[in-house]
This record gives C-alpha cells, sequence and structure tokens, in this order.
C-alpha cells in the first residue's frame, strides 16, 4: 500500500507524531479524528497503518518542517 491508497481510503489530513522517547513521524488521519480516543493512522516513514493510543503520543498539525 502507498500514501496514494491511504489518501483514497479517505486518511487526507496529514498530522506529525510524536512518541514518548520524542521520534517524530508524518501521518495521514481522517478528517474530524478524535485524538482523545484510540485512533488509527497511516505511518509515512513505514507504509502501513498503525493504531494510536493518545495518551501515549502528542499528536500536531503537519507536515514536518
Amino acid at each position: 500500500m502507498s500514501d496514494n491508497a491511504a489518501v483514497l481510503d479517505g486518511y487526507t489530513e496529514e498530522v506529525v507524531i510524536r512518541t514518548p522517547n520524542r521520534d517524530e513521524f508524518p501521518a495521514l488521519v481522517r478528517p474530524g479524528t478524535d485524538y482523545t480516543e484510540t485512533f488509527r493512522c497511516w505511518d509515512m516513514d513505514e507504509q502501513e497503518f498503525i493504531t494510536v493510543n493518545p495518551w501515549r503520543v502528542v499528536v500536531r498539525p503537519g507536515p514536518i518542517a
């Protein structure tokens, strides 16, 4: 799968996710994603869908500068 396939599946909003160890990666989420609940996103670095627990990360609008 690719970023384009994720976009076609509705994951069109780019965000940056920061992990507890301060790593950051770009991801695609569906518009209106609730970041206070566990959510699914497309990891643009690893090219795969992942499930994110919100209490473990910080989410901000992307892309990475």
